[in-house]
């Protein structure tokens, strides 16, 4: 319906544009931490993780308009990683702890998943479609794989010995990549994750931090360190 959502890491405002983004409107600092991600889950709602110490979830039901505040996941950590499965489950990974969470309600409340992913970090989270999510951790580099939405996981092991794992891309078929860090390699999966290939490092940069897929193959990528953005035309 021409809704937009962007916010600030640091301002702690969120902007809302009903034009496609031809036009913002600032709704207004929504928390005393800053923003890491939004996702939209379908039916008007939209859920905010936060970072500092306290670690909240904020929950919107009209498209972003208003906010409310669910509370803290957990005690001394970041909610960074945020994902929507479909069906009202959402998983969101923490930092410093390194916890997953898991609702089944469309983020009104959460569960503790009792999995160790030994890491402190885990923020890069993908649903892929038939049950099947990916998660990747910061430190450790591993890349691990759920085929019952997020319940259960398997190690897959690194990429390259890479010890970031920031984003993951589904372009359909199968088809998945993996941007990592700290040398900026980028994976390619043609089995659901199930087998990886390493596509090597991307131009000396430092790290693959974000994926756009648009569609017909066409992905782009933004990277830390130099600042760039590439893009492939060849994944279909």
């Amino acid at each position: 319906n021409g809704i937009v959502l962007a916010c600030f890491i640091f301002g702690r405002n969120i902007l809302r544009s009903t034009d496609n983004g031809a036009n913002w409107t600032d709704l207004g600092q929504q928390t005393t931490q800053h923003f890491v991600r939004l996702k939209y889950a379908g039916n008007g709602i939209v859920l905010a993780t936060c970072g500092s110490s306290e670690g909240h979830i904020l929950r919107s039901d009209d498209y972003g308009a208003t906010w409310s505040d669910i509370g803290q996941l957990g005690s001394n950590i970041f909610t960074t990683g945020l994902e929507y499965l479909g069906n009202g489950i959402c998983l969101a990974g923490s930092s410093v702890s390194g916890e997953l969470y898991r609702s089944i309600d469309y983020g009104l409340t959460w569960s503790l998943l009792a999995y160790n992913f030994g890491a402190n970090d885990l923020r890069g989270i993908k649903y892929i479609g038939n049950g099947i999510c990916l998660l990747g951790t910061i430190g450790t580099g591993h890349i691990y794989r759920s085929t019952d939405y997020g319940v259960n996981w398997v190690d897959l092991g690194t990429l390259s010995g890479e010890t970031y794992v920031w984003d993951f891309a589904y372009l359909g078929g199968g088809v998945v990549l993996v941007g990592t860090a700290q040398k900026a390699h980028i994976g390619i999966s043609i089995d659901y994750c199930l087998t990886w290939t390493d596509l090597g490092a991307m131009y000396s940069e430092v790290d693959v931090y974000k994926f756009a897929y648009l569609g017909d193959g066409i992905c782009v990528a933004g990277t830390g360190g130099g600042g760039k953005i590439l893009r492939s035309s060849e994944w279909k």
